[in-house]
């Protein structure tokens, strides 16, 4: 009998192993992606933002209960001149209006006004004074999103039938084509705050474990490369968490994260209702909500958009670089322009186009297909004489006491102008010490009138003041002056000292990267090279050990690290350099955060700055995630003297405040 039943337990138990594949591998459905009653209004409200309101709109609720609409109101459109200040004023009385006024009815006011008896009425006589009690810390603005999401769906045409089908490949779900609407609105230029990429919006942490990510080339900014990379992480979630709704809540708050919530709460409605954690925030909460409201405005956008003209599927031959080669040998090869190889490739980054770096060896190359014949098509290859042995290198200097900027061209046998161009020198080719100058390379392009002329800001003096978020505007002195070849005088003035403390005026240069990437004291232990490093921002022992060609442990058991313990910025740590040699170590550490500034700086600008006191309670993550909604990077670029790992009540900070370029709306 005992045999018998475990028997029949093994089928059961390989009936629900076959039901869950068959699941994954299903076409779509609500029992894949339920409509739990309690999310039901945060579809709505998503709804709401992807199909009636339009970025000239904002929506005025409760970031908790997104029923709770308080008002629409209108604001100046992109165009329109001051519409970011203007915008960002009328959006902040509106929500300090609304907070006053739901913290007086709270507080037992009786509802007088016309205003007041409405929004009194929202709340449900049986939880009202809960609901209040709590509301006036909840209000929140949303922009709206009408126009940005159709011309998404528009953009969608490029390629979302490719995407369909390579999810059925990897036996996903073809409604997660869907979900890049949610990240990225199918832009496939989008870069977030956060460093995130592509229409699929992977971190560069996540995106190295299935992508080539470098100074050369970015695949996650490729829409089918990226696509492949998204279903293979997507199926780890699912395998890994158990249910869509987690999965994809998942894919925003991170695998570890959701398996703490799953472990507390169970499930995901449970999750949604209950589960509180400090990274836990609104996007995180509503991330399923967002994706179940745009599948459904996506596939349904004749019934809330009309008839769209979508873009017309992009086409591509495949051929994998097999060794190094220059972008405009390519080009000659296939008979085409670099520009139409540029819109066939968004991985190659633009050190390919200004010739600083080659193709790299291994990376996927995109050719259109009506350029290439078919007999060509079916013997498609590169001829060894156009490769090249290695990739070019990066090379950067770091400024010393005594430096000028005519020095360092000269011991670097480059030419001045192409110095100063290369790094946005001011027309006095000022120099500070500590800063990294990029040194050119033979063949790159880098004429005056191809150097982006981003604002430099010069941060004023600090006014004292206790004014915990008063914005100190920039002077127009502290303005990037155009490049200009300045004479022999101004690019012989000595390198400046970096500023004593943040009261002093600082000079904030986007084109030169922030950082010590130097290694010291290299030495010889147990016979084998070992360096020290001065930990930076965004970097992880993880990221040491795939520039040093070795494993975290080695580095962790050299520095007597736990298996739990983190590293922290301003930490002198050792480093094995039996693998690579010092030089090239550096040369990935350089390049890895100049890929970071420049995507940043592609993407945003920085308006102005803002002075911040430090209080009681405050913790760097929030800070920099929650509050100012910048990476630390960019923190420690404007507050370059400050120990981060011991800050301290009534401390000031400068926090450089940032907008999207293209967005004038001022609300993000």
């Amino acid at each position: 009998m005992n045999c018998f039943i475990k028997r029949g337990l093994v089928l059961f138990s390989l009936v629900i192993f076959l039901s869950i594949g068959n699941t994954v591998a299903a076409e779509n459905g609500d029992e894949l992606f339920p409509v739990y009653e309690s999310i039901k209004p945060n579809i709505e409200f998503w709804k709401k933002v992807y199909s009636e309101c339009t970025t000239s709109q904002v929506i005025i609720h409760d970031k908790r209960h997104l029923s709770l609409i308080y008002e629409i109101i209108n604001i100046k459109g992109k165009d329109e001149p001051g519409a970011q200040k203007y915008n960002k004023n009328i959006v902040d009385k509106k929500k300090e209006h609304y907070s006053d006024m739901l913290k007086r009815l709270a507080s037992g006011h009786k509802a007088s006004s016309e205003e007041e008896k409405r929004i009194h009425g929202l709340f449900s006589e049986n939880n009202l004074k809960h609901l209040l009690k709590e509301a006036h810390d909840n209000v929140r603005a949303q922009l709206g999103q009408k126009d940005r999401f159709m011309a998404g769906v528009i953009r969608s045409g490029s390629y979302i039938d490719e995407i369909k089908q390579i999810l059925k490949s990897h036996a996903m779900p073809e409604d997660l084509a869907y979900l890049p609407h949610v990240e990225s609105s199918f832009d496939y230029q989008a870069y977030s705050k956060a460093g995130a990429a592509g229409i699929w919006q992977f971190t560069n942490a996540t995106g190295k474990r299935f992508l080539k990510i470098d100074y050369a080339v970015d695949e996650r900014r490729d829409p089918i490369l990226a696509t492949h990379a998204a279903a293979k992480f997507l199926k780890e979630n699912y395998k890994t968490l158990g249910s869509w709704p987690v999965a994809l809540t998942a894919y925003n708050h991170g695998p570890q994260g959701m398996q703490r919530a799953v472990k507390e709460q169970g499930n995901y409605e449970k999750i949604f209702n209950n589960y509180k954690s400090r990274s836990f925030g609104f996007a995180s909460r509503n991330f399923y909500a967002e994706f179940l409201a745009a599948r459904e405005v996506a596939k349904n956008h004749r019934k809330y958009f009309g008839e769209l003209n979508f873009d017309r599927p992009i086409k591509r031959i495949n051929l994998e670089a097999p060794g190094n080669i220059d972008i405009e040998d390519l080009a000659r090869h296939f008979n085409l322009s670099v520009r139409v190889l540029r819109g066939l490739n968004p991985a190659f980054r633009e050190p390919i186009y200004l010739n600083q770096k080659y193709i790299p060896k291994g990376c996927t190359i995109h050719l259109p297909p009506d350029s290439v014949s078919k007999e060509m098509q079916a013997s498609l290859k590169i001829p060894a004489q156009l490769l090249k042995g290695s990739q070019k290198p990066s090379h950067f200097y770091q400024v010393k006491k005594g430096d000028t900027a005519n020095k360092i061209a000269r011991k670097h046998n480059v030419r001045l102008q192409d110095l100063i161009n290369a790094n946005q020198l001011n027309s006095r080719a000022a120099i500070y010490i500590g800063q990294n100058l990029r040194i050119p390379v033979a063949g790159e392009k880098i004429a005056a009138a191809s150097v982006k002329k981003e604002p430099v800001l010069k941060q004023e003096p600090v006014k004292k003041s206790s004014d915990t978020g008063k914005s100190v505007s920039p002077s127009s002195a502290g303005k990037a002056d155009t490049p200009i070849l300045p004479g022999i005088e101004g690019a012989e003035i000595v390198a400046l000292p970096p500023p004593d403390s943040i009261e002093e005026t600082v000079l904030i240069n986007p084109a030169i990267v922030t950082g010590d990437f130097n290694v010291k004291k290299v030495m010889l232990v147990n016979g084998k090279s070992v360096g020290t490093i001065q930990v930076e921002p965004e970097e992880s022992l993880g990221r040491y050990a795939s520039w040093l060609q070795t494993s975290s442990q080695n580095i962790r058991t050299l520095n007597g690290f736990s298996a739990s313990a983190n590293i922290r910025v301003g930490q002198k740590i050792k480093i094995p350099l039996n693998n690579v040699s010092k030089e090239t170590f550096e040369e990935k550490r350089y390049e890895y955060h100049k890929e970071l500034e420049e995507d940043f700086f592609a993407s945003y600008k920085v308006d102005r700055t803002d002075e911040y006191i430090i209080r009681g309670g405050d913790n760097l993550w929030s800070l920099c995630k929650e509050k100012f909604e910048i990476p630390f990077w960019l923190l420690k670029k404007y507050n370059p003297e400050t120990d981060f790992s011991r800050l301290a009540s009534r401390q000031k900070l400068i926090v450089p405040v940032v907008s999207k370029i293209g967005n004038g709306t001022g609300i993000n």
